[in-house]
């Protein structure tokens, strides 16, 4: 199955927002490419205040969650998700290959 990524994002001002897009999507597809091949993962990035926020939801049949990171940074809030995704995924896929074994 091919798996779905999807980002949305309503703020504007991003410092560097071409080069925080991009490593958005990098991180989506990261995932994607780790996580249950029939996965939907979803980004969105807000601004609350001084705030940014990065909400990713990852699902599908074997994994689902959802996280929220805030920081003063785009790209912090951002890579303490990806982070956070990242241990959820690898600890479902070193369960998975328990499971297999």
């Amino acid at each position: 199955m091919m798996n779905n990524i999807e980002l949305k994002t309503d703020v504007t001002n991003i410092p560097g927002s071409e080069k925080f897009m991009k490593t958005c999507f990098n991180a989506l597809e990261r995932l994607a490419a780790l996580a249950p091949s029939d996965n939907s993962i979803q980004m969105s990035v807000d601004q609350k205040g001084d705030n940014y926020l990065v909400a990713i939801t990852v699902a599908s049949q074997e994994l689902r969650f959802a996280l929220e990171t805030a920081a003063k940074s785009p790209f912090m809030a951002l890579e303490q998700a990806f982070k956070d995704s990242l241990d959820r995924v690898m600890k479902w896929s070193t369960s998975r290959q328990l499971k297999l074994a």
